[in-house]
């Protein structure tokens, strides 16, 4: 990991955005951070922690600016090697809140080459997952070994156990060797368990499943097809029987159906001869139907000739009397067109003309009254101008008296500019004069602080003096004792760990011979216990072997007399068969005076039943004896297993005796704890005095430091003192000559108060600006005002012209309305000439109106009296036609009724049917016929083809019940065939996967003891304990040559037997202490040593690339000699290619720096943190 650019805003004293720029401040390898102490210079590692991690290294909540809200890291920085190296840039945005602070922005994102953001993370928890990941260390590890912090730099040192194993197996990737590798046995063995569990479960499914099995299955699958053999044989027979006589029992259905259908039309006869008869007279009276039509026809034409031959009659009359009033009408409407019809033209004509003048005026009206009210807005428009004149007037002259009092006031307070330039200069001399006052109080302030502060420093310097003194008087105290003691070093702790390791041996030794006599104990115990019961399962196996003899002997006896029996019953059957005078098939005569006798076949049958039950016996016994068989092979195999076991155990044990190894254990336990009580008596005494040694030295260095402070600190408190005085002196030689020129300016000007003088200046050209632009805003209204004085004229003339004209056009108007006036009163006198015409017009059209429509009506009544009598005419001619016809039709009927049996119409009418009912009744009357014609034909086919057999009814019952039980025997025994089929197929598939079920097992079960081997070898940790111990051994050699480097071989750092951290101290025979006895410098110069050792062997792994390293303070505990060699040793880092970050405020560091990051602290109110970059 390699940072590139950090942005930070709001985090401690860093309010505005800062950037640092790492590509440039790490370029030479070795930086430093450097400012006052409080600048802010630890901010900037707890901004990179927040950023990748989200948390401060210092443990705090209270991080956010306090004027800020908010605070924003960014961070850009680079991973991986090669190829495969990117840059990632973390985002964060951190808010203040009840609880303290809450995240309310995290992103991560991948920059590609042009710096787009790629593959964005948005979500907490993932964040952090993946830098994880990507640097893999968590924020524990990243400030234990990349970034330390103030008062962190120890941790690494000082862990211990599980957390300090815990920690290398994280960043050095040792998870595979530890949890990963028992996680993955144990998962591996959960698989292979559960595979075995599976397994077993499927076998026990099988658990009927062997050849013997199958073997039966076969044999009683070809005794089943024997049987299904000859029931299909004995149903094919009832099947061709069955054929036969179902065609009897239907032909005798048959004939009992036809003989009811033949009852059943015997009783229908009589009905049906009605309907014959009933049809035919129907019918003959179809065929007359047409006469009877034509009559009725006729008749019905003659009654509504008559009728309407009455209608017309009755209408002429009526038409006559009307045609008599319409001819006097029509005389007297013809005398009044003639008299009145001329005058009321003339009189239409007249009227005409009035009434266009009488419109003509209404539009000459019209257009008065639009002049009228053009007037009235002119003359409205006209005074408002005449009003706005005059209040233009009045303005003007308001504003011409304000601008000459503007002007008389301005004149009064203007300031001459020679007397301003001497107000000016005597400001400034006033000013000069106060500052170097005020400077020279805080001078005479500040010598007497620093006297004060000299003399409190010098008597701190005598009591240090004399401390110092007593300290080295104690110290060579204990440093003589310290001496004495080791020259009585006891044993040393490594031949006492080989001392206990000899003690473990022998007891391991013991109890391995005493497990494994226990074990053979139990070995031969459990060998008898199968020898017992192997015993009983041969004896068992006897019984069923001499039992299985004896049942296979029975079954050859019955087989044999089975055999003899089925050749009697075979020259049984031949002789039955045997008739006089046919050849005999044995001998072949043709005389057979003596028969063979007859064999009974249910004796067969009974020894055929003991056979069957002899051989299941047979087939149990067989799998009992297999059974038994397997068992004892089993226990054979177990007896071998623990009969070997037995010989290993002996050969284990030999001739060892366990009381003389016990004794030799005691022996040695009692010398090694002599030996490490006296060494823990010596450790304790030596801690003790080495201790206190390291306290009194470490105390005389503090002492002696402070000395050298207070001496360079009074030194410079002395110097400060000779700079303030003489500063005093000068200040104070300035401040008289000032204060000389600023009387005599103030003489000349007669002013108290320079300040106050300017002040009243000021105040007054303010107002003399404001005056300015007050006459000036004056200026442009009046011009304005004039303007519209000018507008306003020009538009009263124009209204004024337009209303003189608009007075002259009413006058014409009013002249020509009153002329036309007196020409309609002429014509109209008292009446509106409109509606006057309209009167006159409908009286002439009355007139005209009248006269027409009576002579019309006039001549319609002649037409319809003529139509009339032409059509009365017409009926009496056909009223006449019509009888004639009546009396011919007449007349042709009688002659066709007397041959057709008919006596009068009447009858002809009641013997009539509708065509649709005559078809039905026909139709009935020969489905009847057609009907009796085939039963008696079917009864007379189907007692032809019985040729008089007959079959019962329980007869047929019979039949087709015994018929059915022989199906159904055959469908089951069928069944049972298919069943016994499937069987034989399913179990030769069962034992194929038996076999290889059986295979997998073996298989599993070898695997399964093997991972319970190496889950035994890795329990507890055992394996990433020992790999974490040699990583750890190699860094601690690593930390060693850096810490022997820069502590001129001094000290050097090694593991204990229990892998934890001890200081060999080589100026002192080698002496090995705890680390946590070491002094503050020493501490920092160990841990910084044992931090560059683990980031090296994190770069060798290879799991992440840690490319910087930062130390946060810890320089100020170091002496001069010893700063250098770590800075010499830091500068040399530039080769590995790892870039190292000091921060710090110890002036001697800058000049050895290269690069520097100089961060200016906050100034409160003012601005915040601010960095730059500064080169050497």
């Amino acid at each position: 990991m390699k940072p590139i650019l950090l942005k930070i805003s709001g985090l401690n004293s860093f309010v505005e955005e800062q950037i640092i720029d790492f590509s440039r401040l790490a370029e030479k390898g070795l930086f430093g951070i450097f400012g006052p102490t409080g600048s802010g210079k630890s901010t900037i590692l707890d901004a990179i922690t927040i950023a990748l991690y989200g948390q401060v290294s210092r443990g705090t909540k209270e991080f956010i600016n306090t004027d800020c809200e908010k605070l924003n890291v960014s961070f850009i920085f680079e991973v991986g090697l090669g190829q495969s190296r990117k840059q990632v840039k973390v985002e964060r945005q951190l808010k203040k809140s009840d609880s303290g602070t809450r995240t309310t922005l995290a992103r991560l994102s991948y920059l590609d080459e042009n710096g787009n953001e790629t593959n964005i993370i948005d979500k907490v928890s993932d964040i952090n997952e993946e830098i994880i990941k990507l640097i893999g260390l968590n924020h524990s590890d990243f400030i234990r070994s990349v970034v330390l912090p103030q008062g962190r730099f120890s941790e690494f040192l000082k862990l211990t156990g599980s957390e300090r194993r815990n920690m290398l197996e994280r960043i050095l990737g040792l998870g595979k060797y530890g949890t990963g590798l028992i996680n993955k046995v144990k998962e591996v063995k959960r698989k292979e368990e559960a595979k075995l569990n599976v397994i077993q479960g499927q076998l026990n499914k099988y658990e009927n499943v062997s050849e013997e099995n199958l073997k039966l299955l076969k044999e009683e699958l070809k005794v089943i097809e024997k049987e299904e053999i000859e029931l299909k044989i004995e149903n094919e027979k009832l099947d061709k029987e069955y054929e036969k006589l179902s065609k009897i029992w239907d032909l005798q259905i048959d004939l009992k159906k036809y003989k009811e259908i033949r009852e059943r039309l015997e009783l229908e006869k009589r009905d049906i001869e009605i309907k014959r008869e009933k049809y035919l007279k129907g019918k003959k009276a179809q065929g007359l139907k047409p006469y009877i039509n034509n009559l009725d026809k006729t008749l019905e034409e003659i009654n509504k000739n008559e009728q309407e031959l009455k209608k017309v009659e009755l209408s002429l009359q009526s038409i006559l009397r009307e045609k008599e009033i319409l001819e006097r009408k029509y005389t007297e409407i013809s005398l009044m067109k003639d008299n009145k019809l001329p005058s009321l033209i003339e009189k239409e004509t007249e009227l005409k003309n009035a009434v266009k003048l009488h419109k003509r005026n209404e539009e000459l009206i019209l257009e008065r009254n639009k002049l009228r009210e053009e007037y009235s807005k002119l003359k409205k428009v006209f005074d408002s101008c005449e009003k706005a004149l005059e209040d233009l007037k009045l303005k003007e002259k308001q504003k011409n008296k304000e601008l000459i009092k503007i002007e008389e006031k301005m004149s009064i307070i203007k300031i001459g500019s020679e007397f301003r330039d001497k107000v000016i200069k005597g400001l400034e001399l006033e000013k000069k004069y106060l500052d170097l006052s005020e400077k020279i109080n805080q001078l005479e302030e500040k010598g007497e602080k620093l006297k004060d502060t000299t003399a409190l420093n010098q008597d701190k310097l005598k009591e240090i003096e004399k401390l110092l003194n007593e300290k080295k008087e104690i110290y060579k105290i204990y440093e003589n004792k310290s001496k004495e003691l080791e020259s009585n070093r006891p044993k040393d702790p490594k031949s006492l760990l080989e001392d206990g390791k000899k003690i473990e041996s022998l007891q391991n030794q013991y109890n391995e011979i005493k497990e494994n006599k226990q074990k053979k104990e139990k070995v031969l115990k459990e060998l008898n216990e199968l020898k017992k019961q192997r015993q009983k399962i041969e004896k068992s196996l006897k019984a069923f072997k001499e039992e299985l003899d004896l049942v296979n002997r029975k079954i050859d006896n019955l087989k044999k007399e089975i055999d003899k029996l089925e050749l009697i019953n075979h020259m049984n059957n031949i002789v039955v068969n045997l008739k006089e005078g046919e050849p005999c098939p044995v001998c072949g005569s043709l005389h057979h005076p003596r028969k063979a006798d007859v064999v009974d076949t249910f004796e067969i049958e009974n020894i055929q039943k003991n056979k069957l039950e002899l051989e299941k016996r047979e087939r149990e016994l067989s799998l009992k004896i297999e059974s038994l068989n397997s068992e004892v092979y089993k226990i054979i195999a177990k007896e071998e297993n623990l009969t070997e076991e037995v010989q290993k155990l002996d050969e284990l044990i030999k001739d060892v005796d366990l009381e003389t190894i016990k004794q030799e254990i005691e022996n040695h336990k009692r010398e090694l704890e002599k030996n490490e009580a006296y060494l823990d008596k010596w450790n304790k005494e030596y801690e003790e005095y080495r201790k206190k040694t390291d306290e009194l030295k470490e105390s005389l260095g503090r002492f002696e430091r402070e000395k050298a402070v207070l001496l360079e600190t009074i030194r410079k408190d002395n110097e400060a003192i000779k700079e303030n005085l003489k500063e005093l002196e000068a200040n104070k030689e300035e401040c008289n000559r000032v204060r000389e020129k600023y009387n005599k300016v103030k003489d000349t000007l007669e002013i108290e108060s320079f300040i106050s003088a300017f002040e009243e200046i000021k105040k007054k050209d303010l107002e003399y600006e404001k005056l300015e632009a007050r006459v000036k805003e004056i200026r442009e209204s009046l011009k304005i005002i004039a303007d519209e004085m000018k507008k306003l004229n020009d538009k009263l003339v124009r209204i004024n012209n337009k209303m003189n004209l608009i007075m002259e056009n009413g006058k014409n108007l009013t002249s020509i309305i009153e002329e036309n006036e007196i020409k309609i009163k002429t014509v109209s006198p008292n009446k509106n000439p409109l509606l006057y015409l309209e009167e006159v017009k409908k009286l002439k059209e009355d007139i005209i109106r009248k006269e027409e429509e009576t002579r019309n009506d006039l001549k319609n009544r002649e037409k319809t009296l003529k139509d009339l009598q032409i059509s009365k005419e017409g009926l009496l001619k056909t009223i006449n036609t019509l009888k004639d016809s009546e009396n011919n039709i007449k007349k042709e009927l009688v002659v066709i009724m007397g041959n057709l049996g008919f006596e009068n119409i009447d009858e002809i009418r009641a013997s009539y049917i509708d065509r649709d009912v005559l078809e039905q009744l026909e139709k009935e009357i020969n489905d009847y016929d057609d009907e009796v014609k085939k039963v008696n034909d079917n009864i007379k086919r189907i007692e032809t083809r019985l040729n008089g057999e007959i079959l019962t009814e329980d007869n047929w019952n019979i039949f087709i019940e015994n018929r059915k039980k022989k199906k159904e025997a055959h469908s089951e025994i069928k069944e049972r065939l298919g069943m016994k089929k499937e069987k034989i197929r399913k179990m030769e598939k069962d034992i194929i996967e038996v076999k290889k079920l059986e295979k997998q097992l073996k298989d599993i079960l070898k695997k399964v003891d093997m991972l319970n081997e190496i889950s035994d070898l890795i329990k507890g940790n055992k394996f990433v304990e020992y790999v974490a111990i040699s990583h750890l051994k190699y860094i601690a050699r690593e930390a060693s040559k850096r810490l022997m480097d820069i502590t001129n071989n001094r000290y050097s750092l090694e593991l204990d037997s229990k892998g934890n951290f001890v200081i060999c101290d080589n100026y002192n025979g080698g002496v090995k202490r705890d680390v946590n006895t070491l002094s503050g410098g020493e501490t920092f110069i160990t841990s910084l040593s044992l931090a560059l050792a683990l980031s090296t062997q994190i770069q060798l792994k290879g799991n992440t690339s840690i490319e910087f390293f930062f130390l946060d303070e810890g320089f100020g505990t170091l002496d001069s000699s010893v700063l250098d060699v770590v800075m010499t040793s830091l500068e040399k880092l530039q080769k590995e290619k790892l870039s190292v970050g000091i921060i710090s405020h110890v002036d001697e560091l800058k000049d050895r720096v290269p690069v520097k990051l100089i961060v200016e602290p906050a100034i409160s109110g003012v601005s915040g943190t601010k960095v730059r970059i500064e080169y050497s």
